[in-house]
């Protein structure tokens, strides 16, 4: 990933966050985080809630038909 567009995809995360924050109250938002103890991937934000499911939010700065496969294929 070029330095470039980590810089233009932290801009976009930064942006987002405070928006998901008024929107999910009673969660917690934290970024770039693993998800896992031992893992080395994260993704950009994740919403957490004690006793629901943890969601991964990956913030994404271009138009991608294949945005959705590669965020498979990452994790």
């Amino acid at each position: 990933m070029s330095r470039k567009f980590k810089q233009v995809k932290d801009a976009v995360t930064s942006r987002v966050m405070p928006l998901l924050d008024k929107k999910l109250y009673g969660w917690t938002l934290t970024e770039q985080q693993p998800p896992f103890i031992e893992d080395t991937k994260h993704p950009d934000m994740m919403a957490v809630r004690k006793g629901r499911e943890t969601i991964a939010i990956e913030a994404k700065a271009y138009d991608n038909p294949d945005t959705i496969e590669d965020i498979r294929e990452k994790y």
